[in-house]
């Protein structure tokens, strides 16, 4: 039997320097990349749906009022998802998956679950004799079935025959945030996404932990190093300009620079 052993690199470093950047909120979103010369990453995105609205909730580029979104490039789970008319907020079902898919316990001794990327409430068992189809990526080698994430990056992955250390379908996707879905209110109202350390291993930013929205007494700070625009609800910034923020969290509160790096949103990373 032929043994598939499987191993990461990544080849350059475009797509983690990228995902530093936080451009997976705005992947989520479908917005259009605008990129400056031969940049590997993009300088803004443009987006619709980042604008107070009375008339729909948005999508990915979807104007939704009467009927279910469109969320086959939402999470697995959001499905069935309707704008509600007078808070113009989505609406999901709240799905609840059979007890064994949360249940880590195995069955029999050297039984693992496996995973599936597309898949609501995905349960499948692997147990002995298991193939020889193996993934070694940062070290760490995972069995056929097992998902990773590859470090520094916004990808989610599962080992599977084929496997050749390259991030794509059908081993890999990207993460699929849902912002829109979950955070409609703050997405309209051009709030900013906020993004908590320990949730931005290797300053990798995927998606957001929080929604910074604007207060009275926020102060621009910094020097403008280019003409594009962030906006904050009504209040504009050019790039390299920032906000300094604090917000509570579960009884501790977090601080953030909210920085115009990657418009048309600012981006708050904490601080401390």
């Amino acid at each position: 039997m032929w043994v598939y052993l499987l191993f990461l690199y990544i080849s350059t470093a475009i797509a983690s320097n990228c995902d530093k950047m936080g451009v997976l909120l705005y992947q989520d979103m479908d917005c259009k990349p605008i990129y400056y010369g031969k940049t590997a990453c993009p300088a803004l995105y443009s987006c619709q749906g980042i604008k107070p609205t009375k008339k729909c909730c948005y999508y990915r580029n979807q104007c939704v009022l009467e009927e279910p979104a469109n969320t086959t490039y939402g999470p697995p789970c959001s499905f069935g998802c309707f704008c509600l008319k007078d808070r113009l907020e989505f609406a999901c079902p709240v799905v609840d998956c059979a007890p064994q898919v949360y249940n880590d316990t195995p069955s029999a001794p050297g039984c693992y679950k496996a995973s599936d990327l597309n898949q609501c409430c995905y349960f499948k068992e692997i147990c002995p004799p298991f193939s020889h189809i193996k993934c070694k990526v940062d070290g760490v080698i995972y069995k056929e079935g097992q998902q990773f994430t590859p470090k520094n990056t916004c990808w989610n992955c599962v080992c599977q025959k084929g496997w050749r250390g390259v991030n794509e379908a059908p081993f890999c996707q990207r993460r699929r945030c849902g912002v829109q879905l979950r955070d409609q209110t703050e997405v309209q109202q051009a709030c900013a996404p906020g993004y908590l350390k320990k949730d931005s291993i290797g300053h990798t930013l995927c998606c957001p932990s929080t929604w910074l929205c604007p207060e009275e007494g926020d102060k621009i700070l910094g020097s403008s190093n280019g003409d594009d625009i962030c906006t904050f609800g009504n209040t504009t910034l050019k790039t390299g300009q920032f906000i300094n923020k604090s917000k509570a969290n579960y009884g501790t509160k977090n601080y953030y620079k909210c920085e115009c790096s990657l418009p048309p949103l600012l981006t708050c990373v904490e601080t401390s």
